[in-house]
């Protein structure tokens, strides 16, 4: 599209001025906060060695790694 439109710049004469914004979602990903219904599963579990025991999170943001965050994701940042 952005292709397109400084084409058709070029052969009406207008100027190709462009007003441009940009968003760092690299850290994005994990403060994507999670519905009140999808907290219930929203669980992540992990191992403590000092205690010999798996310990349950509820997480209050999407789960990295979860097949479902990257599409949550996805979907939000074409959103934006």
């Amino acid at each position: 599209m952005l292709t397109f439109w400084m084409g058709q710049c070029l052969e009406t004469g207008c100027k190709p001025e462009l007003l441009v914004r940009t968003f760092v979602l690299s850290s994005a990903y994990r403060q994507v906060g999670l519905s009140p219904g999808g907290r219930k599963y929203g669980y992540i579990r992990v191992y403590c060695l000092s205690e010999n025991k798996w310990s349950f999170f509820q997480t209050q943001v999407l789960p990295f790694g979860a097949v479902r965050s990257v599409h949550s994701f996805l979907r939000l940042a074409r959103a934006i």
